[in-house]
């Protein structure tokens, strides 16, 4: 079977390779790490403690690691944790996130950079975040009798058909997991459903995004970047974040509606890819807008600018907690299935989303029907809703104060699958600092 998907991969590799040649030359993606991940070149460690090896593929999933993490630094002290990452946003906040552990690219799902890996860091766990499913990876770990747990897992439909399709190659892979925690109940069970007659323990915890939702917004980077970017006690934020093509447009437009009238209304705009800081930049001139580009600024600004762009990556989490209003994009277009909402709900922010969120779709309905978030279906009904509560900003606090109670009563992921973790590592016979727990799963 690994020489099959190794074959796969090459022939995948040959099709894609005019396009990836492309996106290096005119873009510069992923060229960085590249060797690193070709190779499965990853960090020795250097004493005998067990190696827990993490694994999230980007920026989004690193940041909600971060409880996990450190509840695990702090509870168990006697192992040595790695990070690894396949992106360079990712890489680059990781390094940020986590400055005390060794951060790397992950390697390429092929049989000889995984086994290099393996043979480098030989861990004792492997934790893989949401739906890193590679075959090869949970082939290796299998094959070596390494548990492999699986955290914050969410499937939606695409995915589910996707998973379907290429179950052949997952067959023989899956059981090399231990234990799988979903968010949902529909998550556990589709995930049973791909794991067939496997004995992996699945379990229901809730998501670890609720339990890494910084509540305060005195945090201190929120602050910092409060008086970076100029911004006074009198001004009203709107943030438009984690945004798609063409909600930078729309943003910008309803901004420029209502700013007439609210003229301390301001506008911090966050594309969700790095890819596209130069696109909406040149969007933004195209419009005539008076903006300001976060990577300009070195000093604190004494006025805020109409518009921020934020082209900066690992900043949104600190943003949102600016924010009187916002905006969560990849939701008004049909094609991304919505960003994360909880943030600015965990900061107390009065938001609003589009009506395509099947990545968060328990979530936002939650959200809907606790009335702390509204649902848009158009452009207009945003331009209504902000209206509304720039007219009426104590029914704006009053959304912002549910959707942070709302939040704040979602914190036993962490409990659980750290639980789970500590369970893995003692079937392995490994020194706990804590008897060993017993899930639903016994």
């Amino acid at each position: 079977m690994p020489y099959i998907l190794n074959a796969i991969y090459l022939m995948i590799s040959l099709f894609m390779l005019p396009l990836w040649l492309y996106r290096m030359a005119t873009t510069g993606e992923y060229i960085d790490g590249l060797w690193q991940k070709i190779s499965g070149a990853a960090p020795r460690s250097g004493n005998a403690a067990p190696v827990v090896w993490c694994h999230a593929a980007g920026v989004g999933e690193v940041l909600v690691l971060r409880s996990l993490l450190k509840r695990m630094q702090a509870e168990r002290p006697n192992q040595n944790i790695v990070l690894s990452t396949y992106c360079k946003g990712g890489y680059s906040v990781a390094r940020k996130t986590f400055p005390d552990i060794p951060i790397f690219y992950a390697p390429l799902d092929l049989t000889w950079s995984v086994r290099r890996a393996f043979n480098a860091l030989q861990p004792s766990l492997l934790i893989l975040s949401e739906l890193e499913l590679w075959p090869n990876l949970l082939l290796e770990a299998r094959r070596r009798g390494i548990p492999v747990v699986v955290v914050n897992s969410r499937i939606n439909d695409k995915d589910f058909q996707f998973f379907q399709r290429i179950h052949f190659l997952l067959r023989a892979a899956l059981p090399a997991i231990h234990w799988w925690g979903a968010q949902t109940d529909r998550d556990a069970g589709r995930i049973s459903y791909l794991l067939g007659k496997s004995r992996t323990c699945v379990e229901v915890v809730g998501s670890l995004k609720y339990a890494g939702a910084v509540r305060q917004r005195s945090n201190p980077e929120t602050q910092r970047l409060r008086h970076l970017l100029g911004f006074a006690t009198s001004d009203i934020i709107f943030v438009a974040g984690s945004t798609h093509s063409p909600e930078e447009q729309v943003s910008v437009e309803v901004f420029e509606s209502l700013r007439e009238n609210y003229p301390l209304l301001r506008l911090v705009l966050v594309p969700r890819n790095h890819t596209r800081f130069h696109t909406v930049a040149n969007l933004l001139d195209k419009l005539d807008s008076n903006y300001i580009r976060r990577s300009e600024i070195h000093e604190p600004l004494s006025r805020s600018a109409s518009i921020t762009l934020v082209d900066s990556v690992g900043e949104l989490s600190a943003i949102w907690g600016l924010a009187d209003f916002a905006f969560v994009g990849g939701s008004l277009t049909n094609k991304i299935g919505g960003q994360n909402m909880i943030e600015p709900a965990g900061f107390g922010v009065a938001t609003c989303f589009g009506p395509h969120v099947w990545n968060f779709a328990d979530t936002a309905e939650q959200l809907i029907q606790a009335n702390a978030a509204i649902q848009v279906g158009s452009p207009q009904q945003l331009l209504e809703v902000l209206r509304r509560w720039l007219d009426c900003p104590e029914q704006a606090m009053e959304t912002g104060k549910r959707a942070q109670q709302f939040v704040g009563a979602q914190s036993s992921a962490v409990e659980k699958t750290f639980s789970a973790i500590t369970d893995a590592l003692s079937d392995r016979g490994l020194q706990t600092d804590e008897p060993k727990t017993k899930n639903q799963c016994g």
